[in-house]
């Protein structure tokens, strides 16, 4: 409505509006000072023109739901992601925006909405809230750039969540020595060549600090005695269900193609190892 404001020197007119936001919450709005009563005409109708699209800001705009938008990103950006990356984007999703904020029109969904929701999360891990962020911020950025929305919500967006009690503990080498030793004697170590490529593994592990995947698709060519290093360029594939376990060039990002150095110790224990070990 157009209030009518009488003052000592002048009359002026007041817009002001009461409404309901899509949250079910009474507000209101209101700006005086207009001069003219068409001026505050004019006002008022900018304003309930903004409540409606913010009441239902599909109105005019893309009717595709945020799901809409994961699984379209997703199919496209296939190639790009390793098969263990792609199974823990879905799980997560499926398990964590798929029945909650993934059912809403993507360009409906504005900052506080998205705040909301990982405040609602705050069960779980700040590891897997971040996780989830990531997600969120995935699908958004690709809509921006298919311009299904006008904005991205999700730059100011605050992660809480429970810290992890667990601290990381890094083995000395004696430490190291007994793991060795325990896998060794064990009674089940009855093909002791399987079992002492397992004590391989662990070493490189302990003294590269590779990932599982990267060390168990080393070749002895990949050692270089000489300049002391090792050449990371392929990683073992082992979440494929359908081709089972093989060899990849697709390392998980762009720095785990790399040379590391080795030292002597490291050195020592494989050179005894590959006059063992006939394979390559």
């Amino acid at each position: 409505m157009i209030r009518k404001r009488e003052g000592k020197k002048k009359t002026t007119y007041q817009v002001y509006i009461r409404y309901t936001d899509r949250f079910g919450e009474k507000r209101s709005y209101s700006m005086g000072g207009f001069l003219k009563r068409k001026n505050a005409r004019a006002h008022e109708l900018d304003i309930l023109k903004k409540i409606a699209e913010d009441i239902d800001p599909q109105h005019n705009k893309d009717k595709r739901t945020m799901n809409d938008v994961f699984f379209e990103y997703m199919e496209l950006e296939e190639k790009r992601y390793r098969v263990s990356t792609k199974k823990a984007y879905y799980s997560k999703y499926h398990k964590h925006i798929e029945s909650s904020i993934g059912k809403r029109p993507i360009a409906s969904i504005k900052y506080r909405d998205l705040q909301q929701f990982f405040y609602s999360l705050d069960q779980n891990s700040r590891t897997l809230n971040l996780d989830i962020r990531k997600l969120v911020n995935v699908v958004f950025h690709y809509a921006l750039r298919e311009e299904y929305i006008d904005k991205d919500p999700t730059r100011f967006i605050k992660i809480i969540g429970k810290e992890s009690k667990d601290k990381k503990k890094v083995l000395t080498e004696i430490e190291l020595e007994k793991v060795i030793n325990a896998l060794r004697k064990s009674k089940k170590a009855k093909d002791r060549f399987m079992y002492e490529s397992y004590s391989i593994a662990i070493y490189i592990g302990y003294y590269t600090g590779l990932r599982i995947s990267e060390i168990l698709a080393l070749r002895k060519d990949d050692f270089d005695f000489l300049n002391m290093e090792v050449s990371i360029t392929k990683r073992l594939e082992s979440k494929d269900t359908e081709r089972g376990l093989y060899i990849t060039d697709h390392l998980k990002t762009k720095n785990s193609r790399s040379v590391l150095p080795i030292c002597e110790k490291l050195k020592d224990i494989l050179l005894e190892w590959f006059m063992e070990n006939p394979y390559d």
